[in-house]
């Protein structure tokens, strides 16, 4: 697998940090192990030249695969001090973020949690890594990104809204 992460990481860019540890059990990594990410929302200050942060919160997240790959989802995203958890019906998400002047990236590992019956999803069984870059407001994110499923490149868009800041 660490080809799937090299070509993540070629694919949209250095992003500058080593990935998270892997495990036999991937439900057992939990939100708080995740690495910080360098460069998160905590170094972020507003200098009077327009730098935010990303607000920490839970976002609603719509999902829509382009190049290699036909399909959507929506779930629930955690943003949180530059790392990421969240999940839709049958996959669950775990990465983390950088984040300056209205500019983010990071590394998203989503993995499923449930079969899909009458149906084969693109992600089906498999722990993909993905890469992304996009913007982000006070309440509102978009991302494109790539990941690498099997030897096919998918291209996603994904918009992601604030729904409870905490």
């Amino acid at each position: 697998m660490d080809w799937l992460r090299a070509g993540c990481a070629e694919l949209s860019g250095s992003l500058g940090r080593r990935s998270p540890p892997r495990r036999n059990d991937p439900a057992a990594r939990s939100f708080s192990s995740l690495p910080r990410a360098a460069g998160n929302a905590d170094d972020v200050r507003d200098d009077g030249k327009g730098a935010m942060t990303v607000t920490n919160g839970l976002y609603t997240i719509q999902i829509e695969m382009t190049d290699g790959g036909h399909g959507r989802a929506n779930g629930v995203i955690v943003l949180h001090d530059g790392k990421i958890a969240g999940g839709d019906s049958y996959f669950y998400y775990t990465g983390s973020y950088r984040a300056d002047r209205g500019k983010w990236r990071g590394e998203l590992i989503t993995n499923e949690h449930t079969k899909s019956v009458g149906s084969l999803p693109l992600f089906g069984g498999r722990e993909v890594t993905c890469g992304f870059t996009g913007a982000y407001s006070a309440d509102a994110a978009e991302v494109n990104g790539t990941a690498l499923v099997g030897k096919t490149s998918v291209v996603f868009h994904a918009r992601l809204q604030l729904r409870s800041e905490f």
